[in-house]
């Protein structure tokens, strides 16, 4: 490159730099200094009023080579430049570079056009293929156009990011399987972040552990969209419908996400609304419901920010029918205590449907129901993949329904021809009722088991229902059903203190939850030497043994049983407890 293109090229350069107001080039023409022509010194601030920039706001330098040639046309947006292997190399030792290339038009010496293109380690060690290709390097180089000065000052600084960044770890290098965290740095004075690590290509780090102090190289990549979520309410006249939000931008356009299937997609000044029923019936309403207010409202609000949306753009009328629908699910659900997330609305078939309409119509409408026989009676209702117990009775010849967890003790009931009044009605559920039956709660049980007048024909009833909930508790886990169970247990020892059954069936119930103490040891001891007379005395010894995890003597008592009373042992759920000890 001789003087004159020299010059020229240098000129070119530093017209187009004089626009910016935080780059100052450093670069001397005839510089005989190898490799390097300058450097751009980039600052944090720009100098205040007439004054120079001030020392202490300069942030770093970045290192340049200054290129430039004689050409008959100019290129429009890329052209390439051949640079040394040596040269390369030095850059990458020093942590990267900013190569610029000027076309000067040989008729037209005023006529010229910058290129360039900034190389940090991982670019370098890119286009040499590691320091493998030939002693010279065709680099390829993008049009700066004379607007893009405040462009410009974005990648310088993001230039010294990333150099920090790989500079210390730039023979290091991590596959994406390897990283356990993932790692883009960026900063844009002149745009919205997101725009500019969307309109550039950006280098991914990584983390193997989560520790590691330094990230290392991972790939320069091109993001399709970033994802950002924001904890603030969505609401309509002061009801929120959503706690937080994400927004997810990508080059064409900017969604706001407010649930995995409920999206507004913002694009050049228009507003799509963009809608997938969920399945699940909580998250249905919601959406269906926030829809519906939008159209009454105009908009909504994201704290207080008022969106507005054109209602032109909804079927107002299928979006009010769809609400109308889902209310009397709601009123439905609402009655059998039950909560909105627990319904999934795509499990519902032709059977259920028809299921659910009878249940709406009798029990939100009051509408007589017919073809139903053996009344009064209990049935289990299926709707989709919850499981209903109901009451249903005649009054007056219309047939009435009732969710089974409201029934009150002032009802009267028979088994085996004993007559119950006065007590709960509970007594009478199997296994699978309590297991199977989503609006039978466990503390629902236990509150109206306990509410009723005690007697010894109940109490019987209630020790079947209280192994029952044992039972469902070794199926489920759930720890609800243990302290049910615990309250009911206490109420039959609080009322029949020296029955031996109620303190087994306590203890059982201890014994699921942590190791039985001394003193509740020795008093499972003084059972066995004071209930001999018991009726079920080898029974008790059997559960009491269980209890102690004296399987020596559970056996030899076991093996003596009867078949039908091992039977009966075995179906106990403190069987179980043997079950899971004896090894």
């Amino acid at each position: 490159m001789n003087r004159k293109t020299e010059g020229l090229s240098l000129n070119c350069l530093k017209d187009f730099l004089m626009s910016s107001s935080i780059i100052v080039p450093y670069i001397e023409e005839n510089d005989k200094t190898p490799v390097w022509d300058g450097n751009l010194f980039i600052y944090n601030n720009p100098p205040k009023g007439n004054y120079d920039h001030k020392k202490a706001d300069l942030n770093s330098k970045i290192p340049v080579q200054v290129k430039g040639k004689t050409v008959k046309k100019l290129h429009e947006n890329y052209t390439s430049y051949s640079f040394s292997l040596n040269d390369l190399e030095a850059y990458y030792k020093d942590g990267g570079v900013i190569l610029f290339f000027v076309e000067i038009d040989s008729n037209d010496i005023y006529n010229r056009r910058i290129f360039y293109e900034s190389l940090l380690p991982y670019d370098i060690k890119k286009v040499t293929n590691n320091f493998t290709c030939d002693s010279k390097k065709n680099i390829k180089l993008k049009h700066l156009k004379e607007n893009d000065v405040k462009k410009f000052e974005d990648e310088c600084e993001n230039f010294i990011i990333n150099r920090e960044m790989q500079y210390s770890t730039k023979d290091l290098n991590l596959s994406l399987e390897e990283a356990k965290e993932l790692i883009i740095k960026g900063k844009s004075r002149n745009s919205q972040i997101c725009d500019y690590l969307l309109q550039n290509s950006v280098y991914l780090y990584g983390k193997k552990h989560k520790n590691d102090p330094i990230p290392l190289i991972i790939d320069k990549v091109n993001l399709a969209s970033i994802e950002k979520k924001v904890n603030r309410n969505v609401s309509i006249n002061g009801n929120v419908y959503f706690k937080n939000y994400k927004i997810e931008k990508n080059k064409e356009s900017e969604k706001l996400i407010l649930s995995d299937k409920l999206k507004l997609i913002f694009k050049d000044n228009n507003c799509k609304f963009d809608y997938i029923y969920h399945d699940n019936f909580a998250k249905r309403f919601n959406s269906i419901e926030f829809i519906l207010k939008i159209i009454e409202n105009g908009g909504f609000l994201i704290s207080d920010k008022f969106i507005s949306l054109d209602k032109a753009k909804f079927d107002y009328e299928n979006i009010k029918n769809d609400y109308d629908n889902l209310e009397k699910i709601g009123a439905l659900l609402n009655i059998f205590k039950i909560k909105y997330s627990r319904l999934n609305l795509d499990e519902i078939k032709n059977e259920d449907a028809k299921n659910l309409d009878m249940l709406i119509n009798s029990m939100i409408f009051n509408k007589n129901i017919s073809n139903i026989n053996n009344l009064p009676g209990i049935f289990k209702v299926k709707i989709g993949n919850i499981n209903l117990l109901i009451f249903v009775y005649k009054n007056n010849d219309k047939v009435i329904m009732k969710n089974f967890g409201d029934l009150k003790h002032s009802i009267r009931f028979k088994i085996n021809n004993i007559e119950f009044k006065n007590a709960s009605p509970f007594i009478i559920l199997q296994f699978e009722d309590i297991l199977n039956s989503d609006n039978i709660f466990p503390s629902l049980i236990s509150k109206n088991v306990i509410e009723s007048d005690y007697t010894r024909n109940y109490s019987e009833y209630v020790v079947n229902l209280l192994l029952n909930i044992i039972k469902v508790y070794d199926k489920t886990k759930k720890t609800s059903y243990l302290n049910a169970g615990l309250e009911i247990s206490e109420w039959l020892k609080k009322n029949d203190q020296n029955n031996p059954i109620h303190i087994i069936n306590e203890f059982q119930i201890y014994a699921r939850k942590r190791d039985l103490t001394s003193v509740e040891i020795d008093l499972l001891k003084n059972i066995i030497k004071n209930n001999k007379k018991h009726e079920k005395y080898t029974i008790l010894l059997t559960c009491i043994y269980i209890l102690l995890q004296d399987f020596k003597n559970f056996k030899k008592i076991f093996n003596k049983l009867s078949t039908e009373q091992k039977k009966e042992v075995k179906k106990y759920p403190i069987y179980q407890l043997y079950e899971i000890n004896k090894s």
